[in-house]
């Protein structure tokens, strides 16, 4: 958690973060409330309030603000779902083991 913290800091203040999970979205509120991690997120997308699971880009949807070009989004994800989620919703993906 605290090279989240840290990673999440370092971004600039004017940095749109949002989670697109594939976990129910008390799971994810939950683990983001006991972790502090909450504060720095606007917006969740889970897989109870979206039609379709990754890689069905149906979460980006979610999250997506047409006024913010696709081009600005960039997704971190560790799996190949996530992955293929961010190329069918049209956006940028980094892959990483863990933070």
């Amino acid at each position: 958690i605290p090279r989240a913290v840290a990673f999440l800091k370092s971004l600039p203040a004017d940095t749109h973060k949002y989670i697109w999970t594939g976990n129910a979205l008390d799971t994810a509120t939950k683990a983001l409330v006991d972790s502090d991690l909450m504060k720095y997120f606007e917006k969740i997308a889970a897989r109870d309030n979206v039609p379709y699971t990754k890689p069905d880009p149906s979460g980006f949807d979610l999250i997506y603000d047409p006024r913010i070009p696709k081009a600005q989004y960039v997704m971190i994800g560790d799996s190949g779902n996530d992955e293929v989620a961010s190329h069918n919703a049209g956006i940028d993906f980094i892959h990483v083991n863990t933070l």
